[in-house]
């Protein structure tokens, strides 16, 4: 069996439980304006709990340190840029401002003009923030004017995302996962 497969056979529930998680936070954000933190956190939130599950019980054993590699990229891909995919072009598409898809339109119209003049984004945002005397808010870019530029909009965000959930599925596979196998097939090796 090749490495993927048998890396996506071990990892089905953690993929599975994601899924439901993402499919549960959607719907929250369906229905409120109000996530909390906890809410923002919940997928990765899975990911680290569940390979802390397997430090304790060796339920991920059998990945071994290549299949912490190969699996951190398949739950990246899985559990946070398809779902993320998805939920990003809701977003856009339902013109959603709230949330992780926040977007403040009168720091966007201060940042716009100074990003175009050659100001990074960050100096754009300090400045806005200057200006209007608050921090600005805004979490993801504004709700694009076509059907073209959601889509865009939405598959940049989750791509964004990848970044962010392969070091996090690197960090907790490694310590949870990889650390602890190793040593427990060094001490049943004595």
């Amino acid at each position: 069996m090749s490495t993927l497969r048998h890396t996506i056979s071990i990892l089905k529930p953690v993929i599975f439980v994601a899924w439901v998680v993402a499919a549960g936070r959607l719907v929250a954000e369906a229905c409120t304006t109000d996530m909390n933190f906890l809410g923002m956190l919940s997928v990765y939130g899975v990911i680290a709990f569940l390979f802390l599950y397997s430090a304790f019980t060796g339920a991920f054993d059998a990945l071994g340190w290549k299949g912490v590699f190969v699996g951190s990229l398949v739950l990246t891909v899985s559990c946070l840029f398809v779902p993320n995919a998805i939920a990003y072009s809701v977003a856009q598409f339902r013109g959603w401002n709230h949330g992780r898809v926040q977007h403040d339109a009168e720091h966007y119209a201060i940042q716009k003009p100074l990003m175009d003049q050659g100001m990074g984004l960050f100096e754009a945002k300090a400045e806005s923030a200057k200006i209007l005397g608050r921090p600005d808010p805004t979490r993801s870019p504004p709700v694009a004017d076509t059907a073209a530029g959601k889509i865009k909009t939405a598959m940049t965000i989750a791509a964004l995302t990848m970044i962010g959930g392969v070091v996090w599925s690197l960090l907790w596979g490694t310590l949870f996962i990889g650390i602890p196998s190793t040593i427990r097939r060094r001490r049943a090796s004595r």
